[in-house]
Order: C-alpha cells, then structure tokens, then sequence
C-alpha cells in the first residue's frame, strides 16, 4: 500500500542578520502550513474517485472532501500529531487510516475498499416481482466464523443469515414500482469495513442488503450476523447508514443461538447492530529495533519500502468472542493491515514559508537551504490489552482482549542546512 509523506517545516532563518543554523526563537517560527495528501484505491491499486474522505483531529472532524479522478485528496494541516481518515462510497466497504504528523514528515497511508460486489460472502438470488406478490422470497445465507471458548483454541461456529420477504410485497426504487426480475443480495461486512458510527456504539454485526436504496410494502425480516456470541432474547439498537450517517431504525432481538439477530426493514442499504459499549486500552510492554536504514540521495524525492505486520493473541481470545470481530475492533482501533505486504512510500516536501512577528516571507526551497534524508525500517513488537464493555443497565458484558502487534514501521530522518547567508528583509 503506498504512502505518501509530506515533509514538514520546523522553521526558518529570519532574514535580517546572517545565520548558520535553525532559529528557534518564538518569533521566527513558521506558520505550520503541510501537505496532508492521500489517495483511496481498489485492490490492484486501482484509483477510485468521488470516495467521501472525512479528517479529523483530537476527536473533531476537520475537513470532508472527495477524491479526484485519480482517487487522491488533499488538505492543509497545521499541527503535528494524529489525523484519523476515513473514506467511503457506496458499492464499497469502509475504509480508513491514520496519518501521522511529525518535525520531518506527514505519512499517509492508501485507503483500500473492496468492491462489494466483488466480496466472497456476497449471496444473490433472482426473483420475479410477480412470484414475489404471490409466495414472497427468501434469501438464506450460511457463514462460518471462529468462536472463542475462552482461551485455547476457538471452536468453528455457524451463522445463519436470512432474508425473507412476505406475500402481496411491492418492490419500488425511486418510488418506482419494480416489474421483472430483480436481483437480491446480502453481504455481511466486517466492523472494519463499516463506516464508524458515533462515538459511544460499536458495531458487533453488519450487512450490506442490496439493491440499495430499495423500498418494501412490507415489513422484511431479516436475520443478521453477531461476532460476540449474546444471550438471546436480549435487544440490541439497530442502525441504518444514509445520507452518510449512522441513524437509530429500531431494534434487533439476538436469536436462539447468540450469534444472529432478528429485525424487520423496509429499506434496503447497509444496516448494523449496534449497542453502547466503552473501549479502554493500554500498552504493556513496546520494542523497536532499526532491521535497516535507506538513504536517500539528494536527486530522490520519493523511496518505497514495503512493509508488513502481524497480530497474534497469545492467551487466546475472551469466551465468546470471534476471532473476526477481535482483528476488525483492533485494525479500528490501530489502523493497522495485518497480514498482507503494504508499500510505503516517502515522498519529501519543501521549505514553504517562514514567520516573524505578523510578517511573511514566502520561499520556495532556496538554493542555500540543503536537506539530506534515511529512512529507518524497524520492527516494533507491542504487547497490549483492550478492555470492551457492552451494554447497560441488567444487560452488560466486560472482555479483556489481550494481543501482541509485530510490525514493520517507516521513519523518516531529515538533517538540514543553511549553506550561505540568506538576506533580505520583511
């Protein structure tokens, strides 16, 4: 997956008297102004355009954009830190990254969506609007995923996911009556590949029911995924994403098995249950060792490197929980890929503009200004605990999640120099 890293500037000669290093005095540092640039591509890294691109930063949402025809998107930062981004488009799962802003670089990590249609559990059948007004429809799907039982290995478990649509039911798109055949599908999407909703839910189960947008008569019942095994009986909030928002649609009671819920929909789109919950997290113990320094020559702007990373969980997994539901809450929660190679790239910047008091000077990488750049590969090793609470009031369940993330990480090291004096005057 490719990266690509806007250098940041730190500061600046203040041109009125002759300087050979930084100066870090109050008034001459710059106005932070970077790069942040990112792109959201399909598999094969092919570019997707009009993706919606959300960033935020310390919990705020600070800018909503879409990707251009070559899938990329660009937006100024102005302090360092962590920016969350996540991208979106309907036809695809949910996509996000953490870009990071440090004295040397904004690194940004390609977003990837999956083509829903192109997913392994997507399950479709045909049916005729006319059959459908005299029998119904239904639509049964069988998934197998991997239960803890509490330590140890996990026990492979089935879920049932159905559809079924009653007798005498209109089908509309547009308010349109549908007549003929019409092709119905069911997806279930990973936590990971859902857009986040607010803060105080979580996911535990998801689907794509399609087509969407589609309208129904009659209520349709249908039988979602849980990837924490519940006690039946109970319910749980059920949420809708339209208009690019997650919004409460009732509720779905969890089934005779803890591993499905039953709701009713009269629209199709993507649908999630969702109950309140508490994430709590601390790292116990981090190492890094540098496996390789990369230097880059004067002439190089960009270097690539790929990178991979891993996630185990030594003590085994909370008593029903699956092993899906525990990578998808940790990618969230780390933005990291585990498992599959990702390119990085590092693109470096150029000096932009300094500040002294309410003046500007504009420069554009002087030629007495001079940088030299590495990049370090190391491998860091991260052993952790997350800690979820689900629910409220009689109903709440506590899991401990304890996992250990091996992986490559890129860091950029710049050095830089002021060859000459650099006057004028502002």
């Amino acid at each position: 997956m490719k990266y690509n890293v806007v250098k940041l500037i730190l500061c600046a000669l203040v041109i009125v008297s002759a300087c050979s290093k930084w100066d870090n005095t109050p008034q001459s540092r710059p106005e932070l102004s970077y790069e942040l640039r990112g792109a959201v591509v399909g598999l094969n890294e092919v570019p997707i355009s009009g993706a919606e691109v959300t960033i935020y930063y310390e919990g705020s949402q600070i800018g909503q954009l879409k990707t251009d025809s070559g899938g990329m998107y660009t937006m100024n930062v102005d302090r360092f830190g962590s920016y969350p981004v996540s991208a979106h488009k309907d036809g695809y799962t949910y996509g996000g990254t953490v870009a990071l802003a440090d004295q040397d670089a904004v690194t940004v990590r390609n977003i990837v969506l999956r083509l829903l249609l192109s997913l392994e559990e997507r399950t479709s059948i045909d049916i005729d609007t006319e059959e459908v007004r005299e029998n119904g429809a239904v639509l049964q799907a069988v998934r197998e995923i991997n239960v803890s039982a509490g330590g140890g290995s996990p026990v492979r478990r089935e879920q049932q996911i159905e559809v079924d649509i009653p007798p005498d039911t209109e089908i509309m798109v547009d308010n349109i009556p549908l007549d003929g055949a019409v092709e119905i599908a069911v997806t279930p999407v990973g936590i990971d590949a859902v857009p986040p909703p607010q803060s105080s839910v979580q996911p535990v189960g998801a689907i794509m029911l399609e087509p969407a947008g589609a309208r129904f008569s009659k209520d349709v019942s249908v039988t979602l995924p849980v990837d924490i095994q519940l006690p039946p009986g109970i319910d749980l909030p059920l949420y809708r994403y339209t208009g690019g928002v997650w919004q409460q649609a009732g509720t779905a009671s969890v089934d005779e098995t803890g591993l499905g819920a039953v709701t009713s929909v009269t629209r199709f789109g993507m649908i999630a249950v969702a109950p309140d919950v508490m994430l709590t997290g601390r790292t116990e113990a981090m190492s890094e060792d540098v496996t390789d320094t990369v230097p880059i020559s004067s002439s190089q702007s960009t270097v690539q490197v790929e990178v991979e990373a891993s996630l185990e969980f030594p003590s085994g997994l909370p008593a029903n929980m699956s092993e899906e539901f525990a990578r998808s809450l940790i990618t969230n929660r780390t933005g990291q890929a585990f498992d599959a190679p990702r390119m990085v790239t590092v693109q470096l910047g150029a000096l932009q503009k300094t500040t002294r008091d309410d003046a500007v000077l504009a420069v554009a990488k002087p030629e007495p200004w001079t940088q030299e750049c590495v990049v370090d590969i190391m491998t860091r090793t991260e052993d952790a605990e997350l800690v979820l609470e689900i629910g409220a009031g009689q109903f709440m369940q506590t899991y401990t999640i304890t996992y250990r993330i091996t992986s490559e990480q890129v860091r950029t090291r710049c050095t830089r120099r002021w060859t000459e004096h650099n006057q004028g005057s502002i």
